[in-house]
């Protein structure tokens, strides 16, 4: 029986003329709204354990963290990185709901500290919702927690 890949593995994230446009929702100064296209790397495909050398991230989660940043970036559209207690939504869209909802989490806390918050220990509250839907990607809300949803 041959092995099936999960889609993520097979593909890595989308970098082309989506991720160009950033759809950027603004509920005031204190939270930020933006979508990441393509399908969500979660922390099981993130991680790998090579003989002798200890664990490292493989070069698929390296890119998608890395458009998350730069996606990250662009919402924040100069601001500093918001300050206080920090509130993280997300709405990931999978093409099947085989992947778990909590496994995207740790890569885009990581990616957006130092860009959408100072730290990820200011990240007090998280939230995250699965979808299934023909277009793989991440929404991504980050707001202060004294101006919750």
């Amino acid at each position: 029986m041959p092995v099936r890949r999960m889609r993520s593995e097979a593909k890595g994230p989308v970098v082309g003329k989506e991720s160009v446009e950033v759809r950027q929702e603004s509920r005031g100064p204190e939270s930020i709204r933006f979508s990441v296209p393509g399908y969500p790397v979660t922390t099981n495909q993130a991680y790998r354990r090579r003989k002798g050398y200890g664990m490292y991230m493989t070069e698929n989660a390296k890119q998608w963290k890395a458009l998350i940043g730069v996606l990250g970036k662009r919402a924040m559209a100069g601001k500093a990185p918001l300050e206080g207690d920090i509130g993280v939504s997300l709405d990931l869209t999978f093409d099947t709901f085989r992947p778990d909802v909590d496994g995207p989490i740790k890569l885009v806390l990581d990616a957006l500290q130092g860009i959408a918050y100072k730290n990820d220990r200011q990240v007090r509250a998280v939230s995250a919702r699965k979808f299934k839907g023909e277009k793989p990607g991440t929404g991504i809300w980050v707001y202060s927690m004294e101006r919750e949803p």
